[in-house]
Parts: structure tokens; C-alpha cells; sequence
């Protein structure tokens, strides 16, 4: 969205009147306002941006404080919080002109470990003097890659224990500390693909709110979420890779049989790349050997049941997965699941097999003749 085409604020306005309509009794609402890549591209933007005092940051400011005016004006009783990261970069006295600490209250991300976080108590010095409030937001999922299955728990609670300390030392600095999202991301974008899906961070979420509650991570905190969660046979563990592991049979939180099935994929797809992959494959059914018909039945014969075996058990696991996620996801989210991760899989699977069982209709054939020996 362009912030100088003349119909921007009011499509703003006209969606969050809809958003508070829907829910009258909120007290607080997140305009967003991060990562804007794109700002100051078009000749209207370019040009605010030439004769403007502060450039690109006063393009910015101006829109956000238009849409936060909005809502202090049309919804009194609603605060507005907003993102920070636009923020970092500004100079603390372009945001004290802008007035902004009148307008809204940001909440401070970060979603990396402790060994990896950068938040300067700079930063802390920077927005103190601007805002009166602040809140900060944690991830209990997403933030490890863009196409992750299972959360990596460990990345996650040093994430949350790290905020902790930052928030001992610094949250004195403001007058009021509102409070904290813990985020979950189920996409890096809308047109990303989906990465953890939320019943499959469950135990996450869990072990997130009870270190944060507690103040830190231990054994015995591990011990008491795992178990209230139904882990009893099999171990929950902090870090969910390298494949193989041990897949739970029954657990005790909304959602877990997606939870079986995406620790059954992974286990699936591992012994799938184990097979298509090997050096089995890469040294005597490669393409070029297929192209040419010059490969080996001995080799091929034993690759035949493994592609079979597989291709069986990626049937039963589809079976099992539409039966679970049609509980928690809208079919055509279902449908890109599977789409994405299991259906590449079963076509390769059926491509190699009709491959193989052509190749061994051949037989063994020296280089460059065409009849059989």
C-alpha cells in the first residue's frame, strides 16, 4: 500500500473500524507497521521523500501517526500498539517531534537465542524517553526456517529466557511494562508455505509460558510440562532433529495426533532421501542411465520393494494425516500440506518405480548395443 495515494488512510480506516466493530470490548489494537521494505518507491513517495525533513523515516511516521490518530479519535477507549524494528534506526529526537509516545506503544521484537540476540541497552535508553509503555514479543514457533516442521524448543526457550534477563534490567526504565505476545508463525509471509503448524508446537507453547512464568528453564519444570502433555513412553524433546526419533503413540493435549503424524513424516521423509538419494541410486539408476537403458539388474531388483515399501507407507500416512487435519485445518490448508510435503514424495516414488520395473524389463546390456547378452 502506497501511504501518498489519496484512498490509503481511509482503506486503513475502513479495515480497522471493521476489526473493532467485530470486537467491541478491546483495549488494545496492533496496527503492525513492520518490516516495510518497500516504502518510497513510487514518484509521489520519492518526491515527500526529497522535500521532506527527515526523508524516508518522516514518510513512515506521518502514515503511522495519520492511522494512530485515527483510532485514538474514533475509539478513545483503545490503545494502539505497533512494531518497533521501523523504529530502531530513527533518531530519538525525530520521534519526540513526531510526538509518537502520545500515539502508541511498541512492542519490542526479537525471536533469536541468547548467543544470537542484539538488543542494546541503548535501544532501551532510545524508546524510554519516547514511550511510557512497552511490551515485547517472543516466538514459540516459526524463527528457525521457513519451512520447518517440528519447533525446535531449545532455539525458543533460550529465547525466552534471554528476554527475561534483557527485561530485569531494563523494563525499570519505563513506567509501565504491559506485557508480552509470544508469537507463533505459521508463515514467514502470506506467500510463504506453511512451517509449524500450532498443534505441533503445543508442547512449545507449553514449556514457553511455564519458563516464563518461573523466571527460567529446569529439569524438573521439563519433567512436570512433559508429563502434564502426556509424554510418558517417548521423551519430548528439546530438539526434534536429527531424525530418526521415537514417534509418541498417545498423548494428552487438543491436537496431538498431528503432532504423531508430522514426527511420522519426518521419520518418512528422512528414510525416503536415505533411498532416492543414496548412492545406490546416484551410482547405477541415475538418469542418464535410465535415459540410456545402461543399468544393472542386480542393483535395480532390490530397489524396486524399498520404493514399494515406501510409496505404501507415504498412502497410510496421507490417510492418517487428512483424517487429523481436517480437525484443525480449513480444508484448502489440508490440501497445501499435503500438497507441498507429500505429494512431491509419492510422484518422484511412482516415477522411479516405473522406471525401475522398465529397466529390468531390459536387462543387462553392454555400452553401446542395443541387444541383450
Amino acid at each position: 500500500m502506497c501511504p501518498s495515494h489519496p484512498e490509503a488512510l481511509s482503506l486503513v480506516t475502513s479495515l480497522i473500524k471493521q476489526v473493532v466493530e467485530f470486537h467491541p470490548d478491546i483495549q488494545y489494537l496492533h496496527i503492525g507497521a513492520d518490516e516495510v521494505w518497500h516504502m518510497g518507491l513510487c514518484p509521489a513517495c520519492s518526491r515527500r521523500i526529497e522535500t521532506s525533513r527527515y526523508g524516508r523515516p518522516q514518510l513512515f511516521l506521518e502514515h503511522v501517526v495519520a492511522v494512530a490518530q485515527y483510532v485514538r479519535e474514533a475509539f478513545p477507549s483503545v490503545r494502539v500498539i505497533m512494531w518497533d524494528d521501523m523504529l530502531r534506526a530513527v533518531d530519538t529526537s525525530v520521534l519526540v517531534e513526531f510526538n509518537l509516545g502520545h500515539y502508541v506503544e511498541p512492542m519490542v521484537w526479537h525471536y533469536t537465542p541468547a548467543e544470537c540476540f542484539q538488543l542494546t541497552p541503548e535501544l532501551w535508553d532510545k524508546y524510554s524517553s519516547v514511550f511510557d509503555s512497552v511490551w515485547v514479543a517472543t516466538a514459540f514457533k516459526g524463527a528457525t526456517g521457513s519451512c520447518q516442521l517440528l519447533p525446535v524448543i531449545q532455539h525458543h526457550l533460550s529465547n525466552h529466557e534471554h528476554w527475561l534477563r534483557v527485561l530485569s534490567r531494563e523494563v525499570s526504565k519505563f513506567q509501565n511494562f504491559r506485557g508480552v505476545a509470544l508469537t507463533g508463525w505459521s508463515r514467514y509471509d502470506h506467500y510463504a508455505t506453511l512451517c509449524e503448524l500450532l498443534p505441533v508446537a503445543i508442547p512449545s507453547l507449553a514449556l514457553c509460558l511455564k519458563v516464563w512464568l518461573a523466571g527460567a528453564y529446569s529439569g524438573d519444570l521439563h519433567i512436570s510440562v512433559a508429563k502434564d502433555l502426556g509424554y510418558m513412553d517417548t521423551p519430548l524433546l528439546l530438539n526434534p532433529y536429527p531424525r530418526p526419533q521415537p514417534v509418541p503413540q498417545q498423548l494428552s493435549f487438543p491436537g496431538w495426533k498431528v503432532r504423531v503424524g508430522v514426527e511420522w513424516f519426518a521419520n518418512l521423509r528422512l528414510k525416503y532421501r536415505n533411498i532416492v538419494e543414496s548412492d545406490q541410486v546416484e551410482t547405477w539408476f541415475n538418469s542418464w542411465q535410465i535415459q540410456n537403458g545402461f543399468t544393472n539388474p542386480m542393483q535395480i531388483e532390490s530397489l524396486i520393494p524399498a520404493f514399494t515399501d515406501l510409496l505404501f507407507e507415504l498412502a497410510s500416512l496421507e490417510g492418517y494425516m487428512r483424517v487429523h487435519l481436517e480437525d484443525v485445518l480449513q480444508t484448502p490448508a489440508m490440501d497445501e500440506w499435503l500438497g507441498t510435503l507429500v505429494e512431491p514424495l509419492r510422484t518422484r516414488l511412482r516415477q522411479l518405480k516405473k522406471d525401475a520395473e522398465a529397466q529390468m524389463l531390459l536387462g543387462a546390456r553392454a555400452r553401446g548395443y542395443d541387444s541383450h547378452i
